[in-house]
C-alpha cells in the first residue's frame, strides 16, 4: 500500500466455511513491545463485523503521530496480531506474527482502528 503515508492494512480473511465475527480491534504488539498499541476509538462502527465465507475485513494501523510530537520513532520486524473476545476481555484463539515491510517504523502516538468491512473505511483515519 503507498497511500496514505505511514499506515499498514491488516487484512483478516475468513477461509472456513462458517460466518465469523471480527469484535473489535486486534490487538498489536511490535517486536518486543510490552504495551499493546492504541485503538483509535473514533473507528468504531455501527456493528460488529461479520464475515461469511471468503469475505474479508480490514484495520488501519497508523504506525506514527504528528512529527515532533512524541519519542523517535522506532523500527519494526515483526507484528503480533491478537483476536478480541466477543465480550472484549482480552484475547481469543492464537496470535499471529508477522513479518513487517523493511523500513517499518512506529512511535507510542500511532493508533490501530477497530476491525471495518471495507477497505476504504480502515484507512480514513
Amino acid at each position: 500500500m503507498s497511500r496514505p503515508l505511514n499506515h499498514l492494512l491488516l487484512t483478516l480473511t475468513n477461509t472456513g466455511d462458517r460466518t465469523c465475527y471480527a469484535y473489535y480491534a486486534p490487538g498489536l504488539r511490535f517486536d518486543d513491545a510490552q504495551a499493546a498499541f492504541p485503538v483509535l476509538d473514533d473507528s468504531k462502527p455501527q456493528a460488529v463485523v461479520t464475515l461469511d465465507p471468503g469475505q474479508s475485513a480490514y484495520a488501519g494501523i497508523g504506525l506514527t503521530g504528528e512529527p515532533g510530537a512524541g519519542p523517535s520513532p522506532r523500527e519494526a520486524t515483526r507484528l503480533q496480531v491478537h483476536f478480541s473476545a466477543r465480550n472484549g476481555e482480552g484475547s481469543t484463539g492464537t496470535p499471529v506474527s508477522l513479518t513487517l515491510p523493511s523500513d517499518t517504523y512506529w512511535d507510542d502516538n500511532g493508533f490501530v482502528t477497530y476491525w471495518q468491512t471495507e477497505m476504504a473505511d480502515a484507512l480514513t483515519y
